[in-house]
């Protein structure tokens, strides 16, 4: 018999729940919507929530198991991401740094089971992790899952792991522990930036497939990554407002430079990261990844990088979930 566990990543604006296989991590079936955290402690009250973000899971797991055709059975529940928070389903405390990526010093909490017509299933809440200064949830998780693969185990002595995102989190890695991480504000930039600001009469609201291809849009992604090095940041953005009203530059090239001046600033620091020669390792969803890669190759950053495939990205959540269900032997 295959036996499976059921995924939840609840983030500020997304809700996903995927079926797990268990011994091999595959997603085997999964719904998204816009029921975020951030939507749903907007529309309710404090005391109100437990029952609101209950009521929204229930009815996910019906809805995975009509359009999966699968029968979910009793099947553990992980929790991972902004549900733990202060807006969320139950606020945890966060686990302290450094910690294992084993997952055993994460904080979690058994929260009542979920009961539906096929059975009654157990749920796992995962807090997030802090420093004295920064915070996380879901990454943590994320970063569990992503030692469980061997490209990734045989860097646990030391590496720097990049996690892109609207806050893209970069993990510091010593001897199987994280033991620092800092958090870029790199997506969300961007989408101010190109949406609400003087440079969107200058940027394409999004860039065809063929032009992203495009040897134009490419090399202006890497003309913004060498200006965020030799420019003040604000200097730079101004750049794609001139490189338009003064060079006729198109839409869809200055949204790329406008790319890698955000993706210039968030990673030219590690060209100075001592010492040098620190593995990196990229986990980047399939639309991110190429410009994270043209962008760390502009800084000649390519030859210390491990490249997860996106593929293994998706499941990130999913692998480091698994660990907390083991720990609890529930999977």
């Amino acid at each position: 018999m295959t036996y499976h566990y059921i995924s939840c990543d609840w983030g500020t604006t997304h809700f996903r729940l995927r079926w797990v296989e268990r011994s091999s991590g595959r997603l085997v079936a999964g719904v998204q919507t816009d029921q975020g955290v951030g939507p749903l402690s907007a529309e309710t009250q404090p005391a109100d929530r437990p029952d609101r973000f209950r009521s929204v899971l229930t009815a996910a797991l019906a809805r995975l198991g009509e359009e999966s055709g699968r029968d979910l059975g009793s099947a553990p529940i992980a929790i991972s991401g902004m549900a733990s928070s202060t807006i969320g389903w139950h606020e945890l405390p966060y686990a302290q740094t450094p910690w294992r990526l084993d997952g055993l010093d994460l904080n979690f909490q058994m929260l009542p089971p979920i009961e539906t017509a096929t059975g009654s299933h157990p749920v796992v809440l995962i807090s997030g992790a802090r420093t004295a200064c920064d915070v996380m949830r879901g990454e943590e998780t994320q970063t569990v899952g992503l030692f469980s693969l061997p490209q990734a185990a045989k860097l646990a002595g030391q590496a720097t792991v990049i996690l892109p995102g609207t806050h893209s989190k970069h993990l510091y890695i010593e001897h199987g522990r994280v033991t620092g991480f800092q958090t870029f504000m790199t997506g969300e930039l961007f989408d101010t930036l190109s949406r609400q600001t003087i440079l969107r009469h200058s940027v394409a609201d999004e860039v065809a497939t063929a032009d992203r291809l495009s040897n134009e849009v490419t090399e202006a992604m890497r003309a913004g990554v060498r200006d965020s090095c030799a420019l003040p940041f604000s200097a730079a953005l101004f750049r794609v407002r001139t490189r338009q009203v003064l060079n006729g530059q198109p839409p869809a090239a200055n949204r790329a430079y406008l790319s890698g001046l955000i993706l210039g600033s968030e990673l030219n620091y590690l060209t100075t990261q001592e010492p040098g020669d620190v593995p990196l390792i990229l986990a980047a969803s399939a639309a991110l990844a190429p410009a994270y890669r043209a962008a760390m190759d502009e800084l000649t950053l390519g030859t210390r990088l491990t490249l997860i495939e996106p593929d293994d990205v998706e499941r990130l959540s999913a692998l480091g979930q698994a660990k907390v269900l083991e720990r609890l032997k529930m999977a």
